[in-house]
């Protein structure tokens, strides 16, 4: 029996979209992760939980990391790990 990895299921849907894919003042809210247990349990408790909304503020000036607003609050994130956030823009 054949059975897809994530990443053909991702390469086959070009319409998932992570927090990287943002433009500034953009929000949208937080589907699911790409990468292993060690990574999401991180960003959880960053805040950075499915269902959560939220904004993306900017860039640094050579790209990374990212603004973000969770909650209200604001925080920085890497952007290889903004690359492993799956979001649904609202």
């Amino acid at each position: 029996m054949y059975t897809e990895t994530r990443s053909q299921q991702e390469k086959r849907r070009p319409d998932l979209k992570t927090l990287n894919d943002l433009i500034d003042g953009q929000t949208a809210e937080i589907g699911s992760y790409k990468r292993t247990v060690g990574v999401s349990r991180r960003l959880m408790e960053l805040g950075l939980m499915p269902g959560v909304k939220v904004r993306f503020i900017k860039s640094a000036p050579l790209g990374d990391p990212i603004a973000l607003e969770v909650e209200g609050r604001q925080l920085s994130l890497r952007r290889e790990d903004a690359a492993q956030i799956i979001v649904q823009p609202v």
